[in-house]
């Protein structure tokens, strides 16, 4: 190999180097950059499920189509909640379980206008014990402040009286409510509101 073509080799491998450095910086430089956040502008969707790093669940945010609708009793029965479904979000704890929620419906039909909106907070493993609730059946509206005093039974171990006395044929023969009160299961409310009309 001759002086000049060792020179023109030498020249080429530094050349080679200076580019493949120059690459690399770049590239690392890139990788490093922080990642603009994307803005989508508008989204449209039926349900949104808010989870954590592990995938337990902490929020839904939902039409009124696919809230959900499910609880299980301490026998292991499933029930499903009371009234028509509504849209809103729920608010689920660290371990997962259900602890309040923001729901809404309105609508105008024959049977006149029905509206329903309430901000609920439930006791750890228990219903509702803070609510803020509005009302509308046909211009009969109520506004109110709900404050709860639930049991510190979880709500899985009375639900299976409570779905007793929902198929009850007569009503006035509700045994499982002295029972439940007996066993220190039954709560009471009270209630603040201003009526509008």
């Amino acid at each position: 190999m001759t002086r000049g073509s060792l020179r023109r080799t030498l020249f080429l491998l530094k050349a080679y180097v200076a580019v493949t450095a120059l690459s690399l910086m770049f590239l690392g430089a890139s990788a490093f950059r922080a990642a603009k956040p994307s803005n989508l502008g508008e989204v449209t969707v039926e349900r949104i499920n808010v989870v954590d790093a592990n995938g337990t669940r902490r929020m839904v945010i939902t039409n009124k189509d696919r809230m959900p609708n499910e609880f299980v009793t301490r026998s292991g029965k499933t029930g499903h909640r009371s009234g028509e479904p509504s849209a809103g979000s729920l608010f689920y704890n660290d371990e997962g379980h259900e602890n309040g929620g923001l729901i809404w419906a309105g609508k105008r039909d024959s049977r006149g206008t029905r509206v329903d909106e309430g901000l609920m907070f439930d006791q750890y493993q228990q219903d509702q014990t803070l609510g803020l609730m509005h009302t509308d059946e046909d211009g009969k509206r109520v506004s109110c402040l709900f404050v709860w005093d639930r049991p510190d039974v979880p709500l899985n171990e009375v639900m299976d009286d409570v779905l007793a006395i929902q198929k009850l044929p007569d009503k006035s023969d509700q045994t499982a409510v002295p029972r439940a009160c007996a066993n220190g299961q039954a709560w009471s409310s009270t209630r603040f509101r201003r009526q509008e009309s």
